[in-house]
């Protein structure tokens, strides 16, 4: 089977914003093209912001962003060990967008079957992403429903004569019982879950795409579901199948992965870093260019030092900012000081420069 490619799509090497025509040094906009609509930011957690900056990854993603790497290697195929990702970062540090725009990446860029799942604390999962997957395929891949029930018939149906055969020739093998078909629920044992997946991962390779499934926030996740997770991994790539993972977690969450046996050579690990002030100027400058906004530099530099260089600060501030300025076309530092203080509300001290994102609430 030929890996799926990935469509190329050009991006800006760098990014400019330049005045905009009728705008004149910092006066309103005009009332027409004032947006009083939707702001240019978006401060909520676990929101994907109007524009993703694309930090660099982990050694061996070839110098690239972490995201435009993780796509690379679902293009290569499953034998790409980058291709099963455990992202790993604090608070407010991106984790969430991440995994929602590599899901749009591969749904729209490589029309893989996407399976995204939101870990509720205590939580046990195989067997929901395992459903998911097989209800992907009639949600996303709509034209190849008949395909994959047929294919579901045939798997069962060749299942029953290797059964047969093996009592028939004196030998009493007890081979794992076959998953329940599509519509009929999925046990909740990580073999109903493996099966399951494996099954829809063959399918999607004989299309020539793959099956991506993006777990967000895996420390919430009951004793033991982390490590399955893990494992189920580690099976699927070890027969080929083009079944890739995408989880994240806290930093707590690689040490128990590292600890937990030979898997964990299985899953790539890249810890997200801060953005840095070219980044916190992309984060900036980009969306608010297209609502005719332009940030000062000396108001992008101010919104590196109080956020951190936490994404999710840097949209909080940038949003504040934007509101305090009234809506004009240029913010400036005044506008972020003015702004953050109102984002802290009474009597909540802002996180400290030095203390970084670990300062941050």
């Amino acid at each position: 089977m030929s890996a799926p490619r990935l469509a190329q799509r050009p991006g800006p090497a760098h990014w400019t914003v330049s005045r905009t025509e009728g705008q004149d040094d910092g006066n309103e906009l005009p009332e027409v093209g004032r947006p009083h609509g939707c702001p240019p930011f978006r401060p909520l957690r676990g929101a994907e912001p109007p524009h993703f900056v694309d930090r660099p990854g982990a050694p061996g993603l070839d110098g690239t962003g972490l995201l435009a790497g993780f796509a690379r290697a679902l293009g290569t195929g499953p034998a790409d060990p980058r291709s099963r990702q455990l992202v790993l970062g604090g608070p407010a540090m991106g984790k969430t967008s991440l995994a929602r725009t590599a899901s749009r990446t591969a749904r729209q860029q490589l029309d893989w079957l996407v399976v995204f799942h939101s870990c509720a604390p205590r939580a046990r999962v195989l067997g929901v992403v395992a459903e998911a997957a097989l209800g992907a395929v009639a949600t996303q891949w709509p034209h190849q429903r008949a395909a994959f029930a047929g294919a579901v018939l045939r798997c069962r149906a060749s299942a029953a004569a290797r059964q047969r055969e093996a009592w028939e020739g004196g030998t009493p093998e007890h081979p794992l019982p076959l998953p329940p078909g599509v519509g009929d629920g999925v046990r909740t044992s990580w073999s109903g879950a493996r099966d399951a997946l494996a099954r829809v991962g063959r399918f999607a390779g004989s299309l020539g795409r793959g099956v991506l499934v993006v777990l967000d926030d895996l420390d919430a996740l009951a004793a033991g579901e982390a490590e399955a997770l893990g494992w189920l991994a580690h099976s699927l790539a070890g027969e080929g199948l083009p079944v890739s993972f995408l989880m994240t977690g806290s930093p707590a969450l690689g040490e128990r992965v590292r600890e937990a046996g030979s898997f964990a050579g299985t899953l790539w690990h890249s810890e997200l870093a801060p953005l840095d002030a070219d980044e916190v100027q992309e984060a900036l400058a980009v969306p608010a260019a297209e609502r005719g906004v332009r940030f000062e530099h000396q108001a992008a530099q101010l919104v590196h030092e109080l956020s951190g260089g936490a994404p999710l600060e840097v949209q909080r501030a940038g949003f504040h900012a934007w509101v305090s300025s009234g809506r004009r076309c240029v913010v400036s530092r005044a506008d972020v000081q003015a702004g953050w203080e109102v984002a802290q509300g009474p009597g909540r001290a802002g996180p400290s420069v030095a203390g970084g994102p670990d300062a941050l609430p």
